[in-house]
């Protein structure tokens, strides 16, 4: 970013405070045997807390990708999710792109519903299609 705005300014721009600022997550220690900590960084601890006495927030997302629970609950707390299909998306970012098993994202839209701060996607099923019928916009239908 420095020297795109050298060039664009044509000037030497002040060293940016954020050089030698760890990214968000990326302080503290590095608990490698910790699933969360290869999400979250030094967030992990805090994602762990927002399972809190609820046992089920500790359980997997659904068999196909590695999420639990409790990280729809940090997305939607923290990471600014809004659409089932951000959250599933954007938010939940896996390589495979998300687990489009029907049981799986039921489970996943009743913690959405559970948890969301906006009255958005209340239908599971028009929210489960919006998600399939951008997966396959982004992957030229071959999702």
């Amino acid at each position: 970013a420095e020297r795109a705005l050298q060039q664009i300014l044509g000037a030497e721009p002040a060293a940016s405070p954020t050089r030698s600022r760890s990214l968000p997550g990326g302080d503290g220690p590095r608990e490698v045997l910790d699933p969360l900590w290869w999400r979250h960084g030094s967030e992990a601890p805090s994602v762990h807390a927002l399972g809190g006495d609820d046992p089920t927030l500790r359980e997997p997302l659904c068999a196909h990708r590695p999420f639990l629970a409790v990280e729809v609950v940090h997305a939607l707390r923290h990471l600014g999710a809004v659409t089932f299909t951000d959250l599933m998306l954007r938010r939940l970012w896996h390589t495979q792109g998300p687990c489009l098993e029907a049981s799986c994202l039921q489970r996943a839209h009743a913690l959405f519903l559970r948890e969301r701060r906006w009255a958005v996607d209340d239908d599971a099923a028009t929210a489960i299609a919006a998600l399939r019928r951008e997966v396959a916009q982004l992957t030229g239908g071959i999702a």
